[in-house]
């Protein structure tokens, strides 16, 4: 209610008058009037209150917000690390870690790859076996068709 007051109260608009303009908080006993000569050059006003920064921070929404999206974030760069690994490997079937690596890096374009984040899929990939590493050279991976 009152972030809908403000919103009619604003100098900008200036829908209603307030007895003190100068404050943007109601007092119990503050006057409000109709400006009943308002005019608009815009054909449609917005008056829907919208939050201020604090309140929003205040809530609580936008670190939620935030957490949900930097989880769907990291969910899709894990599908995208996974797609062009199995990629390169189903291309030349036998590679190099380092090799992999660089290829991987280079391939991605939408974001910078992390060499960390690159060898945790590199992992979750072996383990749901879709590569396996060269019994010989641990370096070694070899793609699983």
């Amino acid at each position: 209610m009152k972030e809908s007051m403000m919103k009619l109260c604003n100098p900008k608009t200036g829908i209603i008058k307030k007895e003190n303009a100068s404050k943007p908080v109601f007092g119990k006993d503050e006057m409000l009037w109709l400006k009943v000569e308002y005019n608009s050059p815009n054909i449609r006003q917005s008056f829907i209150p919208t939050k201020t920064p604090k309140q929003i921070t205040e809530s609580g929404e936008m670190a939620s917000n935030i957490e949900k999206v930097e989880e769907s974030v990291k969910q899709e760069r894990a599908m995208v690390v996974d797609a062009n690994v199995v990629r390169i490997m189903k291309a030349r079937k036998v590679l190099l870690y380092q090799d992999l690596l660089k290829d991987v890096m280079m391939q991605i374009t939408l974001f910078k790859a992390q060499p960390k984040d690159v060898k945790v899929r590199i992992e979750s990939l072996i383990e749901r076996e879709y590569l396996e590493r060269d019994p010989t050279n641990k370096s070694k991976f070899i793609y699983k068709p």
